[in-house]
């Protein structure tokens, strides 16, 4: 197989020396988005770019800049902080030179120390969660940091001292942020800090025992109203501008060496491959291939937005998201997270396989099998991350993650706990899936077509015995799916693309409808980018309301309706169509088909969609 052929070969030109090098580095950086640590970041990772790539251009988003339903985070540069007990004894509990994620990202500076009884509230998500009055005090609180922050300053409170519940080391100081524009917190007086579960502890501890617990603290930081969002875009050149690219997130703050710089370093690693080889005398590709590094999600989208002609010629994105855990010490897996159902792609069975042949693997006893060394999954998209926003725009988009991660969010996200062996595997993939896709000609397009087709007669048998998912459900994947064969033939021109996605339509015969609902209205998304909740607090409060509820009660609807559903909704499909594809997805149970019909009615309430 010429894929073979290309993975044996990229995967020489991998280098972990390279990789410790760059995540060493981007670990040193606080890059929260609107900082100086994000510029400087973005500094050091063009200047890497401009050994591997033809070309490499930046793009500074900035306020006036289209990014979709998202508001525009401020310019916020953290100096000092700390945090003490004063009651009922005195001792420095967080000082930021330890714990760089003490301060929520985007919390306003305090004039000088300010000093308050803690009062708990536990979640603090809901109205009943409060006293009237929190003048003088701070909040102690493990809900939303957006919301208890809200309830918390409306209040009048000092500060919010947040804590998670997550599965995390109780040493542990979690990364949190506001991500509220600088109009919402240029008068704000209320600070936010981020405790350790064992701090949180400690001042439960304390108040359930009825002791009065008061702290100290002080912010030193500046907030205003210019921020500045770099993002670049690095390229190998071919004879065409259309291509595939890869993509990862170079923001969040200090260490962040899982989220993200493994993928940022995956991704300059995967442009090291493919520039070298091209170097050593392998042919220069016919399609473009391109490398894109982000501010999540608001770089993404004032990129795609303000640079149509780029978004044109994009193919298909990898985004790699959290790929260098070392599993058995974070508890990770390594995701491979299909395109939407809406966009099926080629590219996920090309990439499948490539790591299949290049993921640590071992012989089994008899020697007729090659397991893998690491956990590895496909599994239908999630999301999370800035394929979201490729997929919203049109174009497919996959994404490689491992999750879960104890240390993820945290001021412990640090190189220890970095596998720098399988960041460069996971990297030579992702060359491997890039080159394979720029260069293929004649004879070897019908290899695409077979490899996609096999995939996903895997992809929807698997779903099938896992999900217990019935014949007509199973016709329905076949039926999106086979769009992914067909685009080889949009895009390659290849005549057997569609035998073979009619052969797949054929081999899940379709059965009598189930699950059928009359409502046969067609939604019609009519907003660009990814849907933003907070956009929807400022049109109504009253749906915003309902659709948190909606989710609070089932989390799985955060990816099934504000995503998935969303991508489905383009005027062609009724609600019966959507609600088939999304139980054909993500299985019977995961979502009912009122929900559905009330999250789109909400929708329309606030003219983000209409109904054909």
């Amino acid at each position: 197989m010429y894929l073979d052929k290309i993975a044996r070969e990229l995967v020489r030109y991998r280098s972990i020396t390279r990789v410790a090098k760059w995540i060493k580095q981007l670990t040193t950086y606080h890059r929260i988005q609107g900082s100086n640590g994000l510029i400087e970041a973005s500094e050091f990772i063009e200047k890497e770019l401009k050994n591997w790539c033809d070309s490499v251009d930046k793009m500074l988003i900035r306020k006036e800049h289209d990014i979709g339903l998202l508001k525009m985070p401020p310019k916020w540069n953290v100096k000092d902080a700390e945090l003490w007990l004063k009651k009922p004894k005195e001792k420095l509990l967080l000082k930021l030179s330890d714990h760089p994620t003490m301060v929520v990202a985007h919390s306003p500076p305090t004039n000088d120390w300010i000093e308050g009884e803690v009062v708990n509230v536990d979640r603090g998500v809901s109205d009943e969660d409060y006293p009237r009055s929190l003048e003088g005090k701070f909040v102690l609180a493990y809900g939303s940091a957006r919301i208890v922050y809200r309830k918390a300053s409306e209040r009048g409170a000092l500060g919010v001292l947040l804590y998670s519940k997550r599965n995390i080391p109780s040493s542990a100081v979690p990364y949190f942020g506001l991500f509220l524009s600088y109009d919402e917190l240029k008068n704000k007086r209320t600070i936010a800090l981020s405790i350790s579960r064992k701090i949180a502890d400690e001042l439960l501890s304390m108040l359930n025992k009825g002791e009065k617990v008061v702290v100290r603290a002080y912010v030193h930081a500046e907030l205003s109203d210019n921020p500045v969002l770099p993002v670049i875009v690095a390229s190998i050149q071919g004879t065409r501008s259309e291509g595939f690219g890869v993509v990862a997130h170079y923001c969040h703050p200090m260490p962040g060496a899982n989220d993200n710089a493994s993928g940022v370093v995956g991704a300059l690693e995967t442009a090291a491959i493919l520039s070298t080889a091209i170097r050593n005398g392998f042919p220069k590709p016919d399609k473009t291939m391109y490398f894109i590094f982000v501010p999540e999600y608001y770089g993404t989208q004032g990129l795609l937005f303000n640079n149509r002609e780029l978004a044109k010629q994009l193919l298909g994105i990898i985004n790699l998201d959290m790929i260098g855990e070392k599993q058995e010490d974070a508890g990770s897996i390594l995701s491979h997270i299909l395109s939407s159902i809406a966009l099926p792609t080629y590219v996920d069975a090309v990439l499948d396989y490539a790591l299949r042949k290049l993921l640590p693997a071992t012989h089994a006893y008899s020697e007729v099998h090659r397991p893998l060394m690491i956990r590895y999954t496909v599994s239908p998209y999630n999301d999370g991350s800035d394929h979201d926003v490729f997929i919203s725009e049109g174009i497919p988009a996959i994404m490689l993650n491992q999750w879960p991660d104890k240390y993820y969010h945290t001021d412990l996200d640090d190189v220890d706990h970095v596998d720098l062996e399988l960041i460069t595997r996971i990297s030579a993939s992702t060359a491997t899936t890039l080159y394979y896709l720029s260069t293929l000609k004649e004879p070897y397009l019908e290899e695409l077509v077979d490899l996609t087709y096999d995939f996903y007669n895997y992809v929807i048998y698997e779903w099938k015995f896992t999900r217990k998912i019935n014949s007509r459900l199973a016709s329905i994947l076949a039926k999106h799916y086979s769009r992914g064969i067909e685009l080889i033939y949009k895009h390659y021109g290849v005549v057997i693309a569609l035998k073979l996605a009619e052969k797949l339509r054929r081999e899940f015969k379709e059965e009598l409808h189930t699950h059928t609902h009359s409502d046969t209205r067609k939604p019609k998304k009519v907003f660009k980018g990814i849907l933003s909740l907070e956009y929807i607090r400022d049109l109504d409060k009253e749906v915003y309301d309902e659709l948190v509820k909606m989710i609070e009660d089932n989390p799985k609807l955060r990816v099934i309706l504000l995503r998935e559903a969303l991508f489905l909704a383009n005027g062609e499909y009724t609600l019966n169509d959507i609600y088939l594809a999304l139980i054909a997805e993500y299985g019977e149970g995961a979502i009912n088909f009122n929900d559905l019909v009330k999250f789109f009615d909400l929708l329309e309430r606030v003219k983000l969609i209409k109904y054909q």
